[in-house]
């Protein structure tokens, strides 16, 4: 009997065991091979976080080496936000974190980011906050029951959301409260991998934050933009985190939304050579968000280093130059001259051979390095420092238009070199409804005696006898309302004349050309088409593509990725007799001419023309002044102008300055200095 029950008991014993082995086994099996995957895919989601590790981006470099833009590294203080998501679980205390970090930041007097706009008690809505703090407080609070609270009743939810402890004072529950919501933020929209908390943090700080408990708190390395100069600051651009507006453009280059780009100036035009090819690490994390381990699954590949046609010491000289200039203006300036009102200005400077930017600088400018702090200020000035007025700006060229004109009647054969024109003072051809003035009695006159003295009679007789379209003609040929093709942003001006109307669906007159002939009208040009236009001249029909970039080499400079080419754009196809005369022209003008009082004694043969057109009856006319040197084997061409600075003589001397500092240093762009070349 005892038996029959002791067996009864084992049998069950026994079928219970078997009964939960198979359970167990069946688990292990739909664990490990059903649903295997998925379960380890959770698993090491939980453990283990990839991180993109940008490539050093390529330095950039003048035409001889000398840095102007490297790389450095900082240290910034970043909330891990996968790792933060466990303070809700209760695996660690975030609100305590957050607390201690930003005491932390008010003793090293940091501080941090916050972008809540709600003030410190007793707590107001922000006055004036920012587009995007009202989108992200309006965003926010949409996923709320609050939609319409005051800053006190929004403080009190996040009070009660984020669990706020009572024992923090007020202070101390604003500081949770902000970094609580972008944290929440970036959680809820916009996807952002990493709530950096503060920026170039110092040694002091990562030894704290490392050896004491800030759970979820990351120091990140981040490269940054060294600018070794203040100088080229309209070309260089600079770098952050992709725009609104070029958002599909880089999608499709298949960059990930939290990459650092290139941001105007040849940062943006030279991406694809500057950037390199991002790497991918694997962190492995506790619970608590410590990292335990660093798995390197891709290495990055840095960009290519950028060496520009700038000369540096040419730049240098440039901006002194219409700082300086634009200054003596305002300060010997009268009524009678002009220039007393004088505000910004540019100068290009080409090479003549090979359409190489030399120089090109605007003024005022701003500095690289400052410009977020500097933003509020200069974003405000009536003048612009941040507009590029080299290539950007358009200005009627006034009497520099004339070479063109001069070219346009011989080559089209109205006229010949030795044609010559009676000025008369008044020109009455379309009399009586039109009848222009010359500004003197020059007699009877040919092109290159005209070209001297500036004659407007002789230039309205050769402009009507040339007609508006072989001016269009000639001054597209010349590279005027073209794209020069330099890598910036730049505004291809107009070239005055019926094509141009009628893409605005006006006509043309036949008076008009009259005012065209002389670099009025529509005619507007950027001082660097007109820099251009003077190269082409001076090589004799030539026009080159502008280049601003001479090579790429790899990171480490063992070897070229790039070289840039001269390229011609197109040809004049004028005769050696109209280069020569037109030529002669610009010479005398410098030698005997309107620009004899600035390189009449010039120990360089200069070839130049003044010019200077209206802007209001009320201020002074922009002045403007183009010339190239040396007369007879012509190395660079420059274009000057400067807004409210009077007659083109009165600018010139910004010219004799880059001048005499190109000339200085031995001429001959890729010969003359050996200072600072690249030797890595």
């Amino acid at each position: 009997m005892e038996g029959g029950r002791l067996t009864v008991r084992l049998t069950v014993i026994l079928a219970l065991t078997l009964v939960s082995m198979l359970v167990i086994v069946g688990s292990l099996y739909n664990i490990q091979i059903v649903n295997g995957e998925k379960y380890l895919k959770q698993s090491v989601h939980k453990i283990q976080k990839k991180v993109t590790v940008p490539a050093f981006r390529g330095e950039i470099l003048d035409r001889y080496g000398r840095p102007i833009v490297t790389n450095a590294l900082k240290y910034n203080v970043a909330f891990e936000t996968d790792v933060t998501r466990n303070a809700d679980l209760g695996k660690f205390d975030l609100n305590g974190v957050i607390c201690r970090l930003t005491g932390l930041m008010r003793e090293t007097g940091k501080t941090w980011s916050d972008s809540l706009p709600i003030t410190y008690a007793p707590y107001t809505m922000f006055e004036n906050p920012t587009k995007i703090q009202q989108s992200r407080i309006t965003r926010y609070l949409e996923q709320t029951e609050i939609p319409d609270a005051d800053a006190g009743q929004i403080i009190q939810f996040m009070r009660e959301k984020y669990r706020i402890d009572p024992k923090y004072n007020d202070q101390q529950v604003r500081d949770i409260a902000g970094v609580r919501y972008d944290l929440d933020l970036r959680q809820m929209f916009y996807d952002i991998p990493a709530y950096v908390f503060t920026e170039d943090v110092d040694i002091g700080t990562i030894t704290v934050i490392k050896e004491q408990d800030y759970s979820g708190v990351a120091i990140v390395p981040v490269q940054v933009r060294k600018y070794n100069t203040t100088l080229a600051a309209h070309l260089l651009g600079r770098v952050g985190p992709i725009l609104k507006e070029t958002k599909e453009k880089y999608e499709a280059l298949g960059y990930k939304m939290d990459a650092i780009v290139g941001i105007e100036g040849v940062e943006e035009t030279l991406e694809k050579w500057l950037r390199g090819v991002s790497g991918e690490r694997t962190l492995i994390l506790n619970e608590e968000g410590r990292v335990t381990d660093v798995v390197e699954t891709q290495e990055t590949q840095p960009g290519g280093n950028c060496m520009l046609t700038i000369d540096l010491n040419l730049q240098e000289t440039a901006e002194r130059a219409l700082d300086e200039h634009i200054h003596r203006l305002i300060r010997e300036g009268n009524s009678s001259w002009g220039g007393f009102d004088a505000r910004g200005g540019a100068v290009a400077v080409v090479d003549v051979r090979s359409g190489d930017t030399l120089a090109l600088a605007s003024y005022p400018t701003f500095n690289l390095a400052t410009f977020s702090a500097d933003y509020n200020v200069l974003s405000k000035d009536p003048l612009n420092p941040y507009y590029n007025r080299a290539t950007m700006g358009v200005y009627a060229p006034g009497s520099t238009f004339k070479m063109c004109t001069g070219i346009a009647a011989i080559e089209s054969g109205a006229m010949t070199v030795k044609t010559r024109v009676f000025d008369r003072h008044i020109y009455t051809y379309y009399a009586p409804g039109y009848t222009p003035k010359c500004l003197g009695y020059h007699g009877n006159t040919d092109v290159v005696n005209s070209l001297r003295v500036s004659c407007n009679y002789f230039f309205y007789e050769a402009g009507r006898l040339a007609g508006i379209d072989n001016l269009e003609k000639y001054g597209a040929l010349l590279g005027l309302g073209q794209p020069t093709g330099i890598e910036l942003a730049e505004n291809k001006g107009i070239l005055a004349g019926p094509v141009e109307r009628k893409e605005r669906g006006l006509g043309w007159y036949p008076g008009e050309t009259l005012a065209a002939a002389i670099g009025q009208s529509d005619n507007a040009f950027s001082p660097l088409q007109l820099a251009n236009y003077v190269a082409t001249v001076a090589n004799g029909g030539t026009r080159y593509k502008v280049n601003l970039l001479k090579s790429v080499k790899t990171y480490d400079y063992s070897g070229s990725i790039h070289e840039t080419l001269p390229e011609v754009v197109d040809n004049v196809g004028m005769s050696e007799e109209t280069h020569q005369a037109i030529t002669s022209g610009m010479r005398l003008v410098a030698k005997a001419g309107t620009a004899a009082n600035v390189f009449g004694s010039y120990p360089v043969e200069v070839a130049a023309k003044t010019g200077s057109a209206q802007v209001t009856k009320q201020k002074s006319d922009n002045g403007v002044f183009v010339a190239y040197a040396p007369y007879k084997n012509p190395e660079i061409a420059i274009a000057v102008v400067v807004e409210r600075g009077g007659q083109g003589n009165r600018v010139a001397p910004i010219a004799r300055d880059i001048f005499t500092a190109y000339f200085r240093q031995g001429g001959s762009v890729g010969q003359a200095v050996t200072e600072g070349r690249l030797l890595r």
